[in-house]
């Protein structure tokens, strides 16, 4: 029994550096936050102005690269902010390589108007590299992942 969990610590851990974590962001503006003075908004790294807070909001990719000599991406996670701080949060392991870009893909429940039916479609995120860092674009099936007034878009988001 010990030895089945050393090599499960074992393989833990080895699987926790073989992993490396790569972030890019792109800023979108401020957003209000409701914080009540002006010493805990400039804890969040916020600007406290008429009474209220303003942080500075940022679209945000990050892509876990296996180590090794082909570094694959194995997983994606997406976070976007659109119109009155509504957002959309994307993770996936589903990670293809099309060309020179990224393709996600994620199962979705997509709702028909004409027929006011549920239907299986998919989500499809295409990350593009630019010179500073990646596009982020998708099919047009991914609201199931974002609020009323964001989408899963970013447009140069650029390494941390």
């Amino acid at each position: 029994m010990k030895k089945l969990i050393c090599l499960v610590a074992l393989l833990l851990t080895a699987q926790a550096f073989g992993e490396t974590v790569e972030t890019y962001a792109e800023p979108t503006g401020f957003a209000v936050y409701y914080i009540q003075d002006e010493a805990e908004c400039s804890e969040s790294g916020g600007i406290w102005d008429s009474e209220v807070c303003l942080v500075q909001d940022e679209n945000k990719l990050t892509l876990t690269k296996s180590e090794g000599t082909d570094s694959k991406v194995t997983k994606v996670n997406i976070s976007t902010w659109g119109g009155n701080a509504h957002s959309c949060d994307f993770t996936s392991t589903n990670v293809y390589n099309v060309g020179t870009a990224l393709k996600v893909v994620e199962p979705v429940e997509i709702y028909e108007f004409g027929s006011q039916e549920h239907k299986l479609g998919l989500c499809e995120v295409t990350l593009t590299k630019t010179e500073t860092g990646y596009s982020v674009d998708n099919n047009g099936n991914c609201n199931y992942f974002c609020g009323m007034r964001a989408w899963l878009y970013i447009e140069n988001a650029t390494k941390k």
